[in-house]
């Protein structure tokens, strides 16, 4: 039997979604309507939002009049967010470290900590590279990510959750330069082992992937009001970029 990375199974796994059902919506989408002012995008406009998941970002840039593709690597994820398609929404099952249209998207998406995944540091530059190419000459790419600047040993732990009747034991280090996360849990009899694995990845060593892909950072912000990165205080590394 092939032996899949921790995002091809997890992601895909049902629980997964019971376990993040609660994630905040309102946050999230609050950030989105703050990306379309800060960025001044114009209706219209063609994004792709890479690792969309069940596609809740891409639905609402769709419904504030953007032609938007959401892509993700989860099969089940894609099946689900399908729901929404229109004309100008669409959604398909996609590698992130493969370019989706060539000289196609004027702003490139990659939300909450989809970055990193890999256990080769290359296949980050391979993300980007694609990224790149899948853009038009001057357009943009959004990252955000975790400030790993600001992870410390208060960041790791253990915590239980009881959702949907399934109660989940989570424990959290940082270790071998990755944020790791195990998810454990028992349903119907059987246990359940799951892995999150994210490369602790800086400031820097961020800039220089941006470097080796060719893109041009032009601005940095630390939250999802979009005020200035601060290394040591920020919650998170939000990266905007251009192609040049």
């Amino acid at each position: 039997m092939e032996n899949k990375d921790w995002f091809e199974t997890w992601f895909d796994s049902p629980y997964y979604h019971v376990l993040y059902k609660d994630r905040d919506e309102k946050e999230a989408n609050l950030f989105i309507q703050n990306l379309v002012v800060r960025l001044n995008l114009e209706r219209g406009l063609k994004i792709l939002d890479l690792a969309c998941g069940r596609g809740r970002h891409a639905k609402v840039l769709n419904e504030m009049g953007f032609d938007v593709r959401g892509v993700d690597l989860s099969e089940s994820s894609v099946a689900f967010a399908k729901q929404y398609e229109s004309e100008t929404l669409t959604f398909g099952v996609h590698d992130m470290r493969e370019e989706v249209a060539t000289n196609h998207f004027d702003l490139v998406l990659n939300l909450f900590t989809s970055f990193g995944y890999f256990n080769n540091k290359l296949d980050n530059i391979k993300v980007l590279k694609s990224v790149k190419k899948s853009l038009r000459p001057s357009g943009k790419f959004l990252l955000d990510f975790m400030n790993c600047n600001k992870l410390n040993s208060s960041d790791e732990g253990k915590e239980e959750k009881l959702i949907d009747g399934i109660k989940f034991f989570i424990s959290k280090e940082i270790k071998n330069n990755c944020v790791i996360k195990t998810i454990e849990f028992e349903t119907i009899g059987n246990k359940h082992h799951f892995e999150e694995k994210v490369s602790v990845l800086k400031f820097d060593e961020m800039l220089s992937l941006f470097d080796a892909a060719e893109l041009n950072v032009v601005d940095v912000y630390g939250d999802y009001h979009f005020n200035p990165y601060l290394p040591s205080e920020s919650d998170r590394l939000i990266i905007l970029a251009e192609k040049t």
